[in-house]
């Protein structure tokens, strides 16, 4: 999943097993307008070439938040095996479990 300038709310969806070359799972790059809210969901077995096997997350301005979610399991060669995240960013009630990488931060960076 990608998104680039509008708000994204994704509630009560899995997404696995993806390959993507940052942001395994979800891509978000918003330079303008809208937050990533994920709220329910499990994100799993993702894999990103550079970096954020689950989620990047790339954003000055707009927020992530996380909601009752599950990230675990996902791989990324550069950093950030679950999330790569450069926006401001609440996380409540989740699991960060699992994810890999040979570079910083296994769970987020």
């Amino acid at each position: 999943m990608r998104w680039r300038s509008s708000a994204a709310g994704i509630s009560s969806t899995k997404t696995r097993s993806a390959t993507a070359g940052s942001g395994g799972g979800i891509f978000h790059l918003n330079v303008a307008t809208g937050p990533l809210a994920l709220t329910n969901c499990q994100v799993s077995n993702n894999t990103a070439n550079l970096g954020g096997g689950a989620i990047h997350a790339d954003s000055a301005t707009q927020p992530v938040n996380l909601t009752n979610c599950t990230v675990s399991g996902n791989r990324a060669t550069n950093g950030g095996g679950g999330i790569v995240n450069v926006s401001p960013c609440t996380i409540n009630g989740s699991a960060i479990t699992g994810n890999q990488t040979p570079g910083p931060g296994g769970g987020l960076v």
